[in-house]
């Protein structure tokens, strides 16, 4: 009888080494990336003289050099590009709906406490803070508010605490804000020191570290962790979620990236609905607007917000149609989503589609509130008319995956998946995709692709 080998020590060995490093960090984007992880392994090595992988993971484990080296690992392993005021939506609610609520519910203790949960190199951090005292001069001044952010990553927290930024960074600030907000540092801009003061930074991993405590001893009044969870696996997700949960006070309030929301692991939080972006709040409200069929998903598929209506990018070589003044109908729907009111939402998108049958961005809206409402036969209907109108609507694409996924159909799932891969193919990582509410492109092939690596293959 022939024995077949087994896999040789050397794999054995990186295999150890990524189950460590992947564990540690919770970096899931890597678990099929084995030509990029493996670079960054052997750069790491070189510059520590480890001749293995056996070596450089009993570095890692050495109480007196692993958190050092650590460090050093991530740098390579993270991507810190961000701008300020990313996605206009969730500022938008955070000065109209969060932090009024705040207020209200915090009368009594005259205390603001906020945390930016992963911030990278901070300008998250700094957008929430420069919200704050344009918006709410008098709370800065009269209260106690405090803005705690973290990251995993070092390099990028110094880059945060400098709060120097290349013009890249500022592209979404209008020219009078820029010269309101920063200060010119030669070719550079630095965050003004009375925002800056608002902001403290600070390490922490998200995947091994229990979530802080503001130094009052109470919870957080909000938690922004955005284009964090796409990266993480399911069952860190899963892990991570009740801990962000405890963290919040009662009514606090938690903001994820467009492209997390719907994640089954977020089911303890209440959904708040609002025009191109999805709210969470620590609630006991029993009537919870939980989309049912992202519920039968794994942690980390997405289910799409509802949307504003906005003319879709087509393909490069067409010609651009004027896209119509927007009808009572519409305006009504959008008010009503803005409200939280689903089912009225419904009704109202409905109406405004018997005068815009060929708009695929409101096929595109009301299948996402019909993928939100749990009616998922008519939303995958609903998915397929925007794609029969535009084929190149990259959310509608990503919607009917994860409807036809809901269902058990997963073949049919993958091959959308594959499409949205085809569709972003050749896309710069950075530039944001339409109708996706600040999510890049970057962030919904890391979504596909995911979802594509075995997860849901029979």
């Amino acid at each position: 009888m022939t024995t077949l080998p087994g896999p040789s020590a050397p794999a054995v060995a990186y295999e150890r080494l990524k189950t460590h490093v992947l564990g540690t960090t919770g970096l899931a984007y890597f678990h099929d990336r084995d030509e990029e992880l493996e670079s960054r392994f052997r750069r790491r090595m070189t510059a520590t003289a480890c001749d293995s992988h056996e070596a450089y993971l009993a570095l890692l484990l050495d109480v007196d050099t692993g958190d050092e080296e650590l460090q050093q690992l991530v740098r390579l392993l993270t991507v810190g590009e961000t701008y300020f005021f990313r996605h206009d939506e969730a500022f938008s609610e955070l000065r109209t709906r969060i932090i009024p609520d705040i207020i209200r519910s915090g009368e009594t203790r005259r205390s603001i406490r906020i945390w930016s949960a992963a911030c990278s190199i901070g300008a998250e951090a700094y957008s929430i803070a420069i919200t704050l005292a344009e918006h709410f001069p008098n709370i800065v001044r009269d209260w106690d508010v405090s803005i705690l952010a973290t990251d995993i990553n070092e390099d990028y927290l110094q880059t945060a605490r400098r709060g120097e930024y290349e013009a890249w960074a500022l592209r979404s600030v209008p020219d009078e804000a820029r010269e309101a907000y920063f200060e010119r540092v030669g070719a550079r801009w630095r965050v003004r020191e009375r925002y800056r003061r608002l902001v403290t930074f600070s390490r922490h991993n998200l995947v091994r570290d229990e979530a802080p405590t503001p130094f009052d001893g109470g919870g957080f009044d909000l938690i922004f962790c955005r284009n964090v969870v796409i990266y993480f696996s399911a069952e860190i997700v899963m892990d991570l979620a009740p801990r962000l949960h405890a963290a919040l006070r009662d009514g606090g309030w938690f903001i994820v990236g467009p492209a997390e929301a719907g994640c089954r692991a977020f089911e303890r939080f209440s959904v708040v609905s609002a025009p191109g972006v999805v709210l969470y709040q620590k609630s006991d409200v029993a009537a919870r607007q939980i989309p049912d069929a992202a519920s039968r998903l794994d942690a980390c598929t997405p289910a799409p917000p509802p949307t504003p209506v906005r003319p879709t990018r087509g393909d490069a070589r067409r010609k651009h149609t004027p896209v119509p003044e927007e009808k009572p109908a519409e305006d009504r729907m959008k008010a009503l989503i803005g409200a939280g009111r689903l089912e009225q939402s419904l009704a109202a998108c409905e109406d405004a589609l018997r005068g815009s049958r060929y708009n695929a961005a409101l096929h595109l809206t009301h299948a996402l509130l019909l993928q939100q409402s749990g009616d998922v036969k008519r939303a995958e209907s609903a998915f397929r008319r925007a794609l029969f109108l535009n084929r190149r609507l990259v959310m509608a694409q990503i919607g009917l995956a994860t409807t036809l996924e809901a269902c058990g159909r997963r073949r049919e799932a993958a091959r959308m998946y594959t499409g949205v891969l085809r569709l972003l193919e050749g896309c710069p990582d950075g530039d944001e995709v339409e109708h996706a509410d600040g999510a890049t492109v970057h962030d919904l092939r890391i979504v596909a692709q995911r979802r594509l690596a075995g997860r849901i293959a029979e």
